[in-house]
């Protein structure tokens, strides 16, 4: 019984080890993106004035998200625009934008300043997409810039195709298609977002209406790198394990020795 909880104890404190803040964590820590979303439209998009209308031109934005607190469960990043072009799309482009803006545990908006809560390790939940009944823009599900490098893979693909009802210049409503995909790519070792594209593309009868191209680049960051290479989540994991087996295996080897020696 004694081994059992000795080894349990070890477990507990190599894992919990594991599961909280990383090293790197210091306040002042960033990373950077390059946000763009852009409307394409074909001559169809005319005969849909409501399309037609909301997606228009295109907005950009580079924005820096600094690490202002954090600890073993939680932490929390503020977003800082260092430049942005906002003029030149309409406001549903810029929702589409801020797509990323928000914390999976919190989201906490000031007058002048945005702050995102997320958890080292707790699981958001897949990225998927919802379309409420009567909308007609997508709202991306569990989409964020952080994701704990230790839950699932660091790859995402979502494909969702939704039967949408639009006014067209007939004056009677049509159904259009709208086609939604989202590709993202999560850093392994930090759990940040590498980069994303989704595309938001609205047909009828197989010709395209109007297309919505959004892209995200990681552009910076002044995350540590340890002898060459990041902290990797998977090697700590193996490290973990393999001290646990060893752990295992000395107080097997020295319950023996001393039932032995005691008879």
């Amino acid at each position: 019984m004694v081994l059992v909880l000795t080894v349990l104890l070890i477990v507990l404190a190599l894992v919990s080890h594991v599961f909280a803040q990383p090293t790197w964590a210091k306040r002042g820590i960033y990373v950077e993106y390059f946000k763009h979303v852009e409307a394409s439209k074909t001559d169809l998009a005319n005969s849909y004035p409501v399309l037609n209308k909301l997606f228009d031109g295109y907005v950009e934005e580079k924005a820096r998200y600094v690490l202002i607190s954090y600890d073993e469960s939680y932490f929390t990043l503020r977003m800082i625009i260092i430049g942005g072009t906002y003029t030149t799309g309409t406001k549903a482009l810029l929702g589409i934008l801020r797509w990323i803006d928000h914390g999976g545990e919190n989201t906490i908006q000031g007058p002048e300043s945005l702050e995102l809560v997320f958890s080292w390790y707790k699981s958001t939940g897949k990225i998927s997409v919802k379309l409420l009944p009567g909308s007609i823009i997508p709202t991306p599900v569990n989409l964020y810039i952080y994701k704990p490098p230790n839950i699932g893979g660091n790859s995402f693909n979502v494909k969702h195709v939704y039967t949408i009802k639009v006014n067209s210049t007939s004056g009677e409503p049509e159904e259009v298609r709208l086609t939604v995909t989202i590709s993202a790519v999560y850093d392994k070792t930090t759990g940040f977002l590498d980069r994303l594209e989704a595309y938001l593309k609205y047909s009828y009868g197989g010709l395209p209406i109007v297309t919505v191209y959004y892209k995200v680049s990681k552009t910076g960051s002044n995350i540590p790198v340890i002898a060459g290479n990041p902290l990797d989540i998977d090697t700590i994991l193996a490290v973990t394990a393999g001290g646990v087996v060893a752990a295992i295996f000395a107080f097997i080897v020295y319950y023996y020795r001393v039932k032995k020696e005691i008879g």
